[in-house]
């Protein structure tokens, strides 16, 4: 493992007020019904420009050696595709105005932009970016926008999708800003900085082993959740322990498939957007970081191949190679792996493993990283109890020489005793088609059972996957600001 480098991300976009009588119609939904008197709006110019990246070493942690290589933005990572614009009181922190959403079909737009501002009183202008979702504030109703009717209720509020994204995607990164305190008069600029509100996870793969050939980079653990104010609370500082997210929060993958990288800028780098993941720095006492990881913290996995067997690495981005697990907004985390194909790599088990006609397959069957379905996975497999430890693998059933004759147990085996969660099983494929082979314990029963499929496609590589989106229902009908993926 090389180092973890974090830099700072800073942007910068600027309001610019003009007075003006004439009646100007953006695009929006939802400022027609009369709520509240707005009275008389000032016609404003929006002039949104970025910055370019600031590097500096993350204070207060034992981070690796700070990059003095500045970080290359790419003119993606700053364009804005739809804003909406709040005004509050500086003093009551009430909105003055109806929150309005305006779609940026074109970048030079924001050049001059017309936005409305109430004038005449001391006021907080917040700006969010990117949130895809022309309804999220402000819909048909007169009631929607009452969740952002005061500051607090509009920082505590999350954006109506919080997926991850991948560089070789359309980059559409959501951000936030506030002015300082302004009382809006004919002429006067205010100035807004705007903050990414997701993180920049970078991953290069090397491999030591001329002959090993990458399959896919994944990113795990991504929270389909991201707060307008950070999840850190007022952003000073790193935390020091996990920030929890709400009940009821899900977590999503995505990843870069080797084929996929040909498509990026810069071909040695998978490049991911994510939402923050605090899950802290804790207590590890000179042990691989991955080995004191939180169930919570975001994770990057590299499949490998190398002589038809494949290799799973896992590691954690963060603060520090050594025990920080937090991703925080607007950073950019750059990660390297370095491969060696040594044949100690840990490959987890699962249900179901696919595997290419004349493969091979290995994995550890008692060393399961996935969680969940109401079971507890221990409670069947088990190096440490007779009952539960295995003693042969066999083939229970199979479509004909998907597998073959594993009469003398060399298709079909059992490998070294570790003593640990860590041993392993082994297969030799022949023919597609389907087979399931299982575990006996000294008794002959059978303790688990895996399905192999052997395919020459590759469902497993998860690069190559589809995302799509689903919405929540009922028997009311369906939610389309409710969507998940």
């Amino acid at each position: 493992m090389k180092h973890y480098f974090l830099l700072f991300i800073l942007l910068l976009a600027t309001i610019t007020i003009e007075g003006c009588t004439e009646e100007l119609h953006p695009e929006t939904n939802g400022t027609n019904g009369v709520v509240f008197n707005e009275g008389e709006l000032t016609k404003a110019i929006l002039n949104l420009s970025v910055n370019t990246f600031a590097v500096e070493a993350q204070a207060e942690t034992r981070a690796s050696i700070p990059s003095n290589t500045p970080e290359n933005e790419t003119s993606e990572e700053k364009e804005v595709h739809n804003i909406w614009v709040f005004q509050y009181d500086a003093v009551t922190k009430e909105l003055l105005i109806k929150p309005r959403y305006y779609t940026i079909t074109d970048q030079i737009m924001l050049q001059d932009l017309p936005v409305y501002l109430k004038a005449g009183i001391p006021s907080f202008v917040y700006v969010v970016t990117n949130t895809g979702y022309d309804n999220w504030a402000n819909d048909d109703t007169d009631t929607s926008w009452q969740k952002f009717k005061n500051l607090e209720q509009l920082k505590k509020q999350t954006l109506p999708t919080a997926f991850p994204l991948r560089s070789i995607d359309k980059v559409s990164i959501p951000m936030v800003g506030a002015s300082e305190e302004v009382e809006v008069t004919t002429g006067i600029t205010v100035t807004v900085p705007v903050t990414r509100m997701y993180a920049k996870l970078k991953v290069k793969v090397e491999m030591l082993k001329a002959e090993m050939k990458l399959n896919n980079v994944n990113v795990r653990q991504i929270p389909n959740i991201c707060r307008i104010e950070t999840f850190a609370g007022d952003g000073n500082g790193e935390p020091m322990n996990a920030v929890p997210f709400p009940d009821g929060t899900t977590f999503s993958s995505i990843a870069f498939a080797a084929s996929d990288l040909e498509k990026s800028e810069d071909k040695e780098w998978a490049v991911f957007y994510v939402p923050e993941n605090l899950q802290g720095e804790i207590e590890n006492q000179g042990g691989n970081k991955s080995d004191a990881a939180p169930s919570n913290a975001l994770v990057v996995d590299v499949t490998a191949e190398i002589g038809g067997e494949k290799y799973l690495y896992a590691a954690y981005p963060g603060g520090n190679s050594l025990n920080n697990f937090n991703i925080q907004r607007n950073q950019v985390y750059r990660m390297t792996l370095t491969i060696t194909g040594e044949k100690g790599q840990n490959n987890p088990s699962s249900n179901c493993f696919v595997v290419k006609p004349n493969g091979f397959l290995s994995f550890e069957p008692y060393y399961r990283v996935e969680t969940g379905g109401g079971y507890n996975f221990a409670d069947y497999l088990s190096p440490h109890d007779e009952n539960l430890k295995i003693a042969s693998v066999g083939i229970i059933w199979q479509t004909k020489d998907c597998i073959g004759d594993n009469t003398n147990g060399t298709l079909v085996q059992l490998g070294e005793n570790t003593g640990d969660i860590h041993q392993k099983i082994y297969v030799r494929t022949q023919k597609k088609g389907n087979a399931l082979i299982g575990a006996y314990n000294s008794k002959g029963d059978v303790l688990w059972s895996w399905h192999i499929w052997v395919t020459d496609h590759e469902p497993d590589n998860l690069g190559r996957a589809v995302t799509y989106y689903t919405y929540d229902w009922d028997n009311n009908g369906i939610y389309p600001e409710k969507p998940r993926i």
